[in-house]
């Protein structure tokens, strides 16, 4: 069953495969010798394989023998074999030598079909490097084993101003990532294998020093078993995209500062009230001949407290609207979250609104954008409040919640209210730019777009639930990954 088994495939075989005794006599050979040179095996069976050869072949052929059988060697040449109806086939001839069976065992390939094929795969290179030489980004592939890289197109150059062979220098790609994107890209790395694909932004030195942004997408092939087997990716310049976002994003963050002036200037109002009052009471004090040293002490360190929180207000506002480039670092989500509702601490007394906490304080850091993730509070805070104005105000409540799945590495987030719900046919459209329930004159409609990509940014998600009860926006950011020594 064996032998009829190892008939059956070299019978599968489109090369032609031949066995012969110590004399050069045919004893086996397979049926491609009827597709190759128009035989049949009954032809050629107890023939001499020397004399299919053309003439001027056949010395090659012959020492090609002896070399197989005096020193082991497998060689492989070209030669021309007789067809039956005329001429010649040429083809690429392999001869080795079993001393086992004493047998030669010679393969010869049809050389035209094997010079087709590789023209075709000559053509299709050429052709899929002239495609990537024109494409927007540029691709590449990382070993599975170290994740180094080991094949950067061509084009990188008018990407990045780099040769290709420059990546191929172990850490060159990491040095050139910003100092302050490359702790947030390598934590993400561990993660690939498992998640399947991940994609980031990182501004990246450009060869004439400049940073530019790139976004990064990779993703992980696999065999058929699902075993990892390459790591593809590519790189794409985002740059005047990342300008205009930057721009959205600032406009977007003075505008709320616009919206929060009155609450701002009553957190100033009061320390300055009583700085006011101190004041007058100091001066009243040292106009009195016998003034207590101990009462003006005390006047004055009031005087001096509540400059601190006055600075305190200013330097929130000022570092809220100034202009700068998302960096991630690591931070606890609950920092930026706090640090929003402060700018809405009178806002919330004059409506009535209650706020109930319910923060994990042990939960694991991210990598974030404390501004940024501000922002995205300030956004989720305002759309509560002004959801909640047609409640009554013995009603009105936020709930907030921060929390940390150690079994899924998530750290979630949680800004709800018990408002009316957000219509069922505005929920799907609820993050598209420009859209808004509002009013005219009471909202661009970006707040929740620019919301959802800077969450993006963060390689987390948001989400909405809503109904009769209350109205839920659920963030998930990974937890901080250990850096590895990728």
């Amino acid at each position: 069953m064996v032998a009829t088994l190892e008939h059956s495939l070299l019978d599968l075989t489109p090369d032609l495969l031949a066995a012969l005794d110590e004399d050069g006599t045919i004893v086996r050979i397979n049926r491609a010798c009827q597709e190759l040179i128009d035989f049949s095996q009954a032809d050629l069976l107890g023939s001499q394989y020397h004399r299919l050869i053309h003439v001027s072949d056949r010395e090659m052929f012959l020492g090609a023998k002896q070399a197989a059988r005096e020193l082991g060697a497998r060689t492989r040449f070209e030669i021309r074999l007789s067809r039956k109806w005329g001429g010649y086939r040429s083809a690429f001839c392999t001869v080795m030598y079993s001393p086992a069976e004493s047998l030669y065992l010679v393969g010869a390939r049809d050389q035209e079909e094997y010079k087709k094929s590789e023209t075709e795969i000559k053509r299709l290179t050429d052709y899929q490097r002239r495609l990537l030489a024109v494409a927007p980004n540029s691709v590449y592939s990382l070993s599975i084993d170290d994740f180094q890289i080991i094949y950067v197109s061509e084009n990188v150059q008018d990407l990045m101003g780099y040769r290709s062979e420059n990546f191929q220098d172990k850490g060159f790609w990491s040095r050139c990532i910003h100092d302050e994107d490359r702790g947030s890209v390598f934590a993400l790395i561990p993660d690939l294998i498992d998640r399947g694909s991940i994609s980031f932004e990182y501004r990246f030195r450009h060869a004439n020093g400049t940073f530019r942004w790139v976004r990064d997408d990779l993703k992980v092939l696999r065999n058929q078993d699902g075993r990892p087997t390459e790591i593809v990716g590519s790189w794409t310049d985002i740059t005047e995209k990342k300008i205009m976002e930057q721009q959205m994003l600032q406009a977007a963050r003075l505008a709320s500062l616009g919206e929060l002036a009155a609450g701002i200037v009553h957190e100033l109002n009061q320390p300055l009230s009583i700085i006011r009052m101190a004041s007058h009471n100091a001066l009243d004090a040292l106009q009195n001949p016998t003034f207590d040293v101990s009462f003006l002490c005390e006047r004055t360190r009031k005087i001096l407290h509540q400059v601190d929180r006055a600075l305190k207000v200013v330097d929130h506002v000022r570092s809220y609207g100034r202009k700068s480039d998302l960096s991630l670092q690591e931070i606890s989500i609950n920092d930026p979250l706090e640090s929003a509702f402060s700018l809405f601490t009178e806002k919330l007394k004059l409506l009535s609104v209650d706020v109930i906490w319910d923060l994990d304080i042990n939960t694991a850091p991210i990598m974030g954008d404390a501004t940024a993730l501000e922002q995205v509070f300030i956004n989720l805070i305002a759309n509560s409040i002004d959801a909640l104005g047609e409640s009554a105000p013995q009603d009105r409540l936020i709930f907030v919640t921060t929390r940390f799945d150690k079994s899924t590495g998530v750290v979630s987030l949680e800004i709800g209210n018990n408002g009316p719900p957000i219509p069922p046919e505005t929920l799907p459209r609820i993050f598209e730019p420009f859209f808004t329930t509002k009013e005219s004159g009471r909202g661009t409609g970006l707040g929740l777009s620019i919301t959802s990509r800077i969450i993006q940014h963060h390689q987390g998600n948001i989400s909405v639930q809503s109904n009769h009860e209350q109205t839920v926006f659920i963030i998930q950011f990974p937890r901080l990954q250990v850096q590895t020594g990728v």
